[in-house]
């Protein structure tokens, strides 16, 4: 999408990009511009993490890198409507816009930042029970974790040294959503949520190349006081016990 910055006034090249139109006063002058790209999505980017460490900090220390990440995924604004129906995780948008109102705003966060006494082996898991706090609002878990560095080169498509699992079980029901299973890859459906799992249903699909795992929830989904009971395990953790940060909006303790 569009950001709102200044550009030289006298940088002949930007006025013939696609990605930089100078706008703002009329060129040549042209102090300003509409651009597009990660050189003017950066340092967007760059400065609503410094507000989120600066929220952390106020409220719980000092967070890790992977929780300001996971944080900033979970509430960043979905950017489907404005690019021809192609919602989050999407290969031109990402995770969608970072949205530094909801990521500060009111409503009920759990979160746990990287942390050697929570890490994960394989075949261990670590799960806390919490309850959507607002049906009117949606429910949105991100887990988050620095994967060691791999020997495999050339293909964004390798295996993680250590892979986590995400999963987010409805309480009484059995039903459960599992992270990086959303509508568009199980389905077909392009909408930006997460497929919803009977007790029954064929297992989900194992996200074996990403070290982030989502899981997002329509608002007016989940009836008042749903309780979810949230599972990080270590799916195969070949480098060493697997530390992580996770991060749920709209969660409250039960």
């Amino acid at each position: 999408m569009r950001v709102f910055s200044t550009v030289p006034f006298d940088f002949a090249a930007y006025e013939s990009t696609v990605a930089c139109t100078l706008v703002y006063p009329t060129p040549p002058v042209g102090y300003h511009s509409y651009g597009t790209g990660t050189s003017f999505a950066a340092p967007v980017v760059a400065g609503v993490s410094a507000h989120a460490r600066k929220w952390f900090m106020d409220r719980d220390g000092d967070p890790s890198p992977s929780l300001i990440k996971a944080a900033l995924i979970a509430t960043a604004a979905d950017l489907g409507n404005f690019l021809t129906n192609d919602h989050r995780p999407s290969p031109n948008s990402g995770w969608g816009r970072v949205d530094l109102n909801r990521l500060t705003d009111g409503a009920a966060r759990f979160y746990r930042k990287d942390n050697q006494g929570l890490a994960v082996s394989t075949g261990q898991q670590r799960t806390w029970t919490r309850t959507v706090d607002d049906p009117a609002r949606e429910t949105l878990i991100v887990l988050v974790w620095s994967d060691p560095p791999t020997q495999a080169f050339g293909s964004s498509q390798a295996a993680l040294v250590n892979n986590l699992g995400l999963l987010a079980e409805e309480v009484g029901s059995g039903a459960y959503f599992a992270g990086n299973n959303f509508h568009e890859n199980r389905g077909g459906l392009d909408d930006g949520y997460s497929q919803r799992f009977l007790p029954d249903a064929k297992p989900p699909f194992v996200d074996a190349i990403n070290n982030v795992e989502a899981i997002f929830v329509p608002a007016g989904f989940f009836a008042a006081g749903q309780q979810l009971t949230l599972k990080v395990t270590g799916e195969n953790v070949a480098g060493g016990a697997q530390k992580f940060a996770i991060y749920g909006y709209n969660l409250r303790d039960p």
